[in-house]
């Protein structure tokens, strides 16, 4: 099985995104978009190429999100 994307909680995405691109030259593939069920904005960047896993960046809408909670306790990798 492949997988198709790991999920990075980020606090802001627009940081998030450049450094992606100053650091690995990605682009961003899909979004950004909101998801207000969720209470998180999503991105996904990536070098383009059908082999590489994608990256999605996880950033919290607001206050008391779920991923803001992890983003507090350390935690970055949010799922694969």
């Amino acid at each position: 099985m492949r997988h198709h994307h790991i999920g990075v909680a980020v606090r802001s995405l627009d940081k998030a995104i450049a450094t992606y691109q100053d650091i690995f030259s990605y682009r961003v593939l899909s979004g950004p978009f909101e998801d207000p069920v969720q209470g998180v904005a999503v991105c996904f960047v990536g070098s383009g190429s059908p082999e590489e896993v994608q990256t999605e960046l996880v950033a919290p809408l607001g206050k008391g999100s779920p991923v803001d909670n992890m983003i507090k306790r350390g935690i970055g990798a949010y799922h694969a």
